[in-house]
């Protein structure tokens, strides 16, 4: 049968610590459950019950006034000037994170993301923004793709592979290569073959190269 078997321990949530809950409520009753006298006293030792629950959201909107004042010993208008990154979109830094998460994590489309952002929040980016938004994170995240790049290619031990990746009406290939542990570097090539392998390693290949020995990895010394 489906499910935990016979003898098998069951895992609970474990109880937050009264001090660490949002609200607690007391219930207390008030007569006799049984002749509906009125009850006195105090449980010193009630029984614990917790509901998780998700807040109510909505976007927290900031509106930035840009006042703009003369000068009066030479007549030059100076505006305020708009905290850096403000003006490049009208979503901030963690909804901007929320679309990347949402595409590259969980794999949903640009409507699909904006639908989220409605039922979630009320109001959100519209498909056309998400993919403006994706592009924005894309030339933000550059420079640290190129350091885990060359994190993984200078690993002693290595591991490397592909897999179908069908975008559109074409298939590419989603190659990963990283260490045992601590980092895992991602690439979308147009296809599975040795110069998508060297791609993947550099040159000249250092260190040990882990695969499954498709002919691709033929490159590697190692």
């Amino acid at each position: 049968r489906r499910g935990g078997q016979p003898g098998h321990d069951g895992h609970r949530r474990a109880m937050l610590p009264s001090a660490d809950v949002d609200r607690v409520v007391r219930l207390r009753p008030c007569r006799c459950g049984e002749c509906g006298r009125r009850l006195t006293g105090k449980d010193r030792r009630p029984r614990r019950y917790q509901v998780h629950e998700v807040p109510p959201l909505r976007l927290v909107v900031t509106e930035y006034q840009q006042h703009r004042l003369r000068c009066r010993h030479c007549g030059t208008v100076t505006a305020g000037t708009l905290p850096p990154g403000v003006a490049e979109s009208r979503f901030g830094v963690r909804a901007q994170a929320l679309v990347g998460l949402w595409g590259m994590q969980y794999g949903l489309s640009k409507r699909q993301i904006a639908a989220l952002f409605v039922d979630l929040f009320g109001d959100g980016p519209c498909a056309g923004s998400v993919s403006a938004i994706e592009a924005r994170l894309s030339e933000a995240l550059a420079n640290p793709w190129r350091e885990l790049r060359a994190f993984v290619r200078a690993a002693r031990y290595k591991h490397i592979d592909e897999t179908p990746w069908p975008e559109a009406d074409r298939m590419n290939w989603l190659w990963c290569l990283g260490p045992p542990r601590e980092a895992a570097w991602f690439h979308i090539q147009p296809r599975r073959s040795r110069k998508g392998a060297r791609r993947m390693l550099g040159r000249p290949i250092s260190g040990w190269v882990i695969s499954d020995r498709a002919s691709a990895y033929d490159i590697a010394p190692r």
